[in-house]
């Protein structure tokens, strides 16, 4: 589902930017932008599904040969749904990176949001389980296991990841996408 405008800029020459069209495949090697007021629901090939917030760029790599995807958040927000169990396989890890975050789930539902204001990057997990790690120049240096109903932020250039916490119910509100994502009503 798409609703508003996103673009998709290509790593490959032509190198030009795109118009993303409702049905549109997702491809490797290019960079997604949502414009405000924007967002995308996408079903991956395995049958995860993104839904990716207003004002959010990010990329998707898949290598077969590691059977993991990968899904880099440049700026704003994503809600992820995957499972192996569901996938039957396809796929046997989503890996989100966002900053010097990186978030690892097998089974989850979850929200990844990138504050690059704060150079922080928040997770939120309704449901499952998902590794949070923190890292530098690519070097593991602090992980934590957040659970369903758990949230944790991961700041830029520190070494260590605060405990993960029970999710507020401010934050609770923030998950359900009508709390962000603005229709405006046509009156005719």
């Amino acid at each position: 589902m798409l609703h508003g405008q996103t673009t998709r800029f290509s790593y490959l020459p032509p190198q030009i930017v795109k118009e993303v069209k409702k049905n549109t495949t997702i491809l490797n090697l290019g960079s997604y932008l949502t414009q405000p007021d924007s967002f995308l629901t996408i079903q991956l090939f395995d049958g995860s599904w993104l839904r990716v917030g207003p004002e959010s760029k990010f990329s998707i790599d898949f290598d077969p040969t590691k059977n993991e995807m990968e899904i880099y958040l440049f700026k704003g927000s994503l809600k992820g749904l995957f499972s192996t169990t569901l996938n039957k396989g396809k796929v046997q890890k989503l890996i989100v990176r966002s900053g010097d975050a990186v978030f690892e789930t097998t089974n989850g539902k979850f929200s990844v949001v990138r504050n690059s204001l704060s150079d922080s990057t928040n997770l939120y997990v309704e449901k499952g389980l998902v590794h949070a790690l923190q890292t530098q120049r690519g070097e593991k240096k602090d992980m934590e296991l957040v659970h369903a109903q758990e949230t944790v932020s991961v700041k830029d250039r520190e070494l260590d990841i605060h405990p993960a916490h029970t999710l507020t119910e401010k934050e609770m509100s923030y998950l359900k996408s009508n709390s962000h994502l603005k229709f405006k009503k046509i009156q005719l």
